[in-house]
């Protein structure tokens, strides 16, 4: 039983860059999120916060889990990280609506200063526009 449990821990990888990713989107998305329950909780209910929880862990088990290292070995756990990824975190993502939460989420520096221009700026709304055409996603 011992070895099964050491075995068991020894196969989570440790990225730390995705355990950061994952931290620092999700304390984004609580900041803005509580903004926005605040001012419309009819609109912003906490279904959207645990869809957003849900895709987060669904995309750790994906990504650091031991699903991770055996993807490289196995065709078939590679293929359920697709899964995971696209059947789970995909849907997941989209009903928690992140941009409004992740955006309000940054600091008021980051927000007023960088991700106001960028989202202003004609060229990359044209760019996004025609990359969410319904025909080009096809």
């Amino acid at each position: 039983m011992k070895g099964t449990l050491d075995a068991f821990v020894r196969s989570w990888p440790w990225h730390p860059w995705l355990w950061a990713s994952l931290i620092l989107n999700t304390v984004l998305y609580a900041r803005g999120f509580a903004y926005w329950h605040r001012r419309d909780p009819m609109r912003w209910p906490i279904a959207r916060m645990v869809c957003f929880l849900g895709a987060m862990l669904t995309v750790f088990l994906a990504l650091g889990s031991p699903i991770e290292p055996f993807s490289a070995l196995l065709l078939e756990v590679h293929m359920t990280q697709h899964l995971l990824l696209m059947m789970l975190a995909a849907p997941l993502f989209w009903l928690s609506a992140p941009l409004f939460p992740l955006l309000r989420g940054l600091p008021a520096p980051t927000r007023i200063y960088w991700a106001a221009p960028l989202l202003r700026a004609q060229l990359l709304r044209r760019l996004f526009a025609r990359l969410t055409y319904p025909s080009l996603r096809w």
